[in-house]
């Protein structure tokens, strides 16, 4: 069983433990609800990630034109 945080009566958080105070509701961890709620947290987490590598891409790009340009300036 896990421990199902819930806002209204769609969950926003699913705890391996009981969380006093907010998620004291025990629920299947194979109910259906449960694994709508990984699924979609999951989808997130790949969204994020993607973003993440794409700004990481673009710092590269920075820092390379930065590099760039201290070289041309040692140079001189």
């Amino acid at each position: 069983m896990v421990y199902v945080q819930r806002d209204g009566d769609a969950i926003v958080g699913v705890f391996a433990v009981l969380q006093p105070g907010f998620a004291e509701e025990q629920i299947a961890p194979d109910a259906p609800e449960v694994l709508n709620f990984r699924s979609r947290n999951f989808q997130t987490v790949m969204l994020a990630k993607d973003d993440l590598l794409i700004a990481i891409e673009e710092l590269k790009t920075i820092v390379d034109a930065q590099a760039t340009r201290i070289a041309a300036l040692e140079s001189v």
